[in-house]
């Protein structure tokens, strides 16, 4: 599905990594580690096309569809969250196919109440919530998620990496996780790639 070929990547004298070389499996779990800097989210910008390696190759499948789920949220707070959640999707969907397709992927809280609330209302775990709804919405190939849970206490954590790990195996997406946390780590990781 994704297949990264020796590539290498610096910023000025700044080297991250050099040749590096991974195979993504479909349906597979992949976690990304290294300490801060180590160029963890900058692999996954490569991944996805927003950012360019130095030398080396990245294939995909043609058909292949991403989605990414930041460290921030990167919400609209002056929409719904359901607004945020479908936000970009084609207006040839009907609503009522929208409709189904959020309550395809509900995340425990995504009730209609909670749908019509403006996002600048929501607490950190439900704004978790709306961003990996909003990743999901498409029904992707590969999620990328760049430390999503790194801003949330003990207990959200834990029911928002039950949702994660409930929705790849309900779903089957090869999900690329980031993360410097041991404890998610050991929940996610099939495969790991060291930085």
């Amino acid at each position: 599905m994704i297949r990264i070929s020796n590539i290498t990547k610096s910023f000025g004298d700044n080297l991250l990594f050099k040749n590096l070389s991974f195979e993504f499996n479909e349906n597979s779990r992949i976690v990304i580690q290294g300490k801060s800097g180590s160029g963890k989210t900058t692999l996954l910008k490569i991944l996805c096309g927003l950012e360019s390696a130095d030398n080396g190759t990245v294939e995909k499948d043609e058909k292949c569809k991403l989605s990414y789920v930041f460290q921030q949220d990167c919400l609209f707070d002056h929409l719904t969250a359901f607004q945020n959640i479908v936000f970009g999707i084609s207006e040839t969907i009907s609503k009522e196919e929208l409709w189904n397709r959020v309550k395809r992927i509900s995340i425990d809280t995504c009730c209609q109440e909670f749908l019509n609330q403006k996002t600048s209302t929501l607490s950190g775990g439900q704004r978790q919530r709306v961003s990996l709804a909003r990743a999901l919405i498409q029904f992707p190939d590969v999620v990328l998620m760049d430390e999503p849970l790194s801003h949330l206490d003990k207990e959200l954590k834990r029911k928002m990496m039950d949702s994660i790990l409930f929705l790849q195996e309900k779903y089957k997406f090869t999900l690329i996780y980031v993360t410097h946390d041991d404890w998610e780590a050991k929940q996610l990781g099939q495969q790991f790639i060291q930085l």
